[in-house]
């Protein structure tokens, strides 16, 4: 079990720092960042409710804030590239980046039916990976709502796919 500890910042002849006036303020100041802390590692997850049965489409349309239509999985959540990822045989995005940036999976039989510019690739787990113009496809794990796009740019490296009207989406089950 971690544990972390957080001393008591003072200001100026031991008065409270700005928003840590009372005990209250400082246990919320402590609770935010913990749940910080634990939500960028995965660990906040508890009692999740059972993942919901995937739709016969893999990806969909969704429009941004900007009103951008960008490429995302079944449930509206934005897919997004990897820079590190161009050119390279599998996927660069592994460990705790695969924990932030989760790979978009798919089925032998989702594999089969793919067709461009929807491909695959096989990570070093041997789990398949779907791509998108030959660049494995990831979700980012702040976006909560369809359309949001938190991800894009961060480290100059990670991109939402933006998409023309006429892209074809690639179908299962049908």
């Amino acid at each position: 079990m971690r544990s972390f500890s957080f001393p008591f910042q003072e200001g100026h002849n031991g008065v409270p720092l700005s928003g840590q006036n009372s005990e209250g303020g400082m246990m919320k100041q402590l609770i935010a960042s913990a749940i910080l802390i634990l939500g960028a590692r995965g660990y906040a997850q508890v009692n999740e409710a059972p993942p919901l049965e995937k739709p016969t489409a893999l990806t969909r349309e969704v429009t941004n804030d900007e009103q951008e239509i960008l490429l995302a999985d079944s449930f509206g959540k934005t897919l997004y590239t990897f820079d590190l990822d161009i050119g390279a045989v599998t996927s660069k995005c592994k460990g705790d980046c695969a924990e932030v940036w989760p790979p978009y999976i798919l089925s032998e039989e989702e594999k089969a039916k793919l067709v461009a510019p929807f491909g695959f690739v096989e990570r070093t787990n041997k789990k398949i990976q779907l791509t998108f113009k030959g660049l494995p496809l990831y979700t980012y794990i702040f976006d909560r709502n369809e359309g949001e796009d938190k991800g894009d740019n961060i480290g100059g490296v990670w991109h939402y796919v933006e998409i023309e009207k006429v892209a074809p989406q690639p179908h299962v089950g049908q």
